[in-house]
């Protein structure tokens, strides 16, 4: 379940079981569905340099269970369905040894069974597959009111790009992000990045980096200073932390705590008569509020913590030390986490949209 104060979004299903579900109550009514597009949105979730084998053996489809008719939304709870194809073998042997990245040991330390089987369904990335599908839906509802949310791959390990893309317009950033096999609109760096994942392929290791989120046209007033629950940044960043691997979110400027408050904080100037601010270093947000400029994200990922080359454990039952068995997985999950994040920014932003009114 995502923090939220309006709508009710909920994420359902295990992640070999039969199926994963996006299940929201509060969406408008009379909303024409572009189940295509949301289509679309899952399609990219696969796809990325460097992602693992079971991407190949799943065809993600959205199916409208409830909420949806002759294409439009009737204001009853939706349910969306995407089936599973990957699903445990009948039979499949306990796994008794906890992989060090992975909720398998906190988990034990909680439950005390010694299944990892157990802990890694709920814990999987696999739900993001709901997320996302959710996420698609309330960015179509935001793009109809003229607001429009797009993350893209900063970094990826240690090559990042340099390149400003604030100033350019949604579509040509979209496009350039699509073009790119790591979901990095700067051609020249998402080229380096393809070649370190091959490079820590071969080495049996994985990667983490940065994901860039931008917001535009999100208007200003949405969110309170009165609590926790009410402060667009404080719930933004409690849904950002809900996906797997991300360990760390930036609001605005990453580099502010390195600047003086005179350099930092943003100026307010006149133009044409109207009140403008000179810069953005606050990220759109000031005092768990938007303030109208742009909102920008920065979101940090460990790397994936399955690793061919085998990293050291200790089985639970036997005590024997050892290294743990590579389970299909990704190099590198950043370029799917670009879809993943801007799907989460998209229902916290509608969330708020429809709690203050202000759409």
């Amino acid at each position: 379940m995502l923090i939220t104060n309006y709508l009710n979004v909920q994420i359902a299903g295990d992640s070999h079981g039969p199926a994963v579900y996006g299940i929201v109550e509060g969406f408008p009514f009379g909303f024409d569905v572009d189940v295509e597009k949301i289509n679309g949105d899952l399609k990219l979730r696969q796809i990325g340099y460097g992602r693992g084998s079971r991407m190949k053996q799943e065809c993600d489809e959205v199916k409208f269970e409830s909420g949806l008719w002759k294409g439009f939304t009737t204001n009853m709870p939706i349910v969306m369905r995407i089936k599973n194809r990957g699903t445990y073998p009948e039979g499949d042997d306990e796994r008794t040894l906890p992989r060090p990245g992975h909720a398998d040991y906190s988990a034990y330390m909680k439950y005390k069974n010694k299944d990892m089987r157990i802990y890694a369904e709920g814990a999987s990335a696999r739900r993001t597959a709901a997320i996302v599908a959710v996420g698609s839906l309330c960015k179509q509802w935001l793009e109809k009111r003229g607001v429009f949310v797009l993350s893209f791959v900063e970094s990826c390990g240690e090559i990042g790009t340099r390149m400003n893309f604030e100033n350019l317009k949604i579509e040509e950033l979209r496009a350039r992000r699509n073009e790119s096999p790591v979901f990095c609109p700067d051609l020249e760096t998402s080229k380096k990045i393809v070649k370190k994942i091959d490079e820590v392929r071969n080495e049996g290791d994985t990667l983490g980096g940065t994901v860039k989120t931008f917001v535009r046209n999100f208007p200003a007033g949405m969110g309170s200073f009165s609590s926790a629950q009410s402060r667009m940044d404080s719930v933004l960043g409690a849904n950002i932390f809900s996906i797997p691997s991300v360990k760390g979110f930036f609001i605005g400027n990453p580099a502010s705590h390195l600047r003086r408050g005179l350099e930092v904080h943003d100026r307010f100037g006149k133009e044409n008569d109207e009140i403008v601010r000179l810069s953005n270093n606050a990220g759109g947000i000031e005092g768990g509020i938007s303030n109208g400029m742009p909102i920008v994200t920065t979101s940090y990922l460990k790397p994936i913590p399955s690793i061919s080359a085998g990293i050291e454990s200790v089985d639970l039952v036997t005590g024997e030390e050892k290294k743990v068995e590579y389970v299909r997985s990704d190099v590198t999950a950043i370029s799917p986490a670009a879809i993943v994040i801007e799907a989460i920014t998209a229902i916290t932003a509608a969330d708020f949209c429809l709690n203050d009114g202000g759409m």
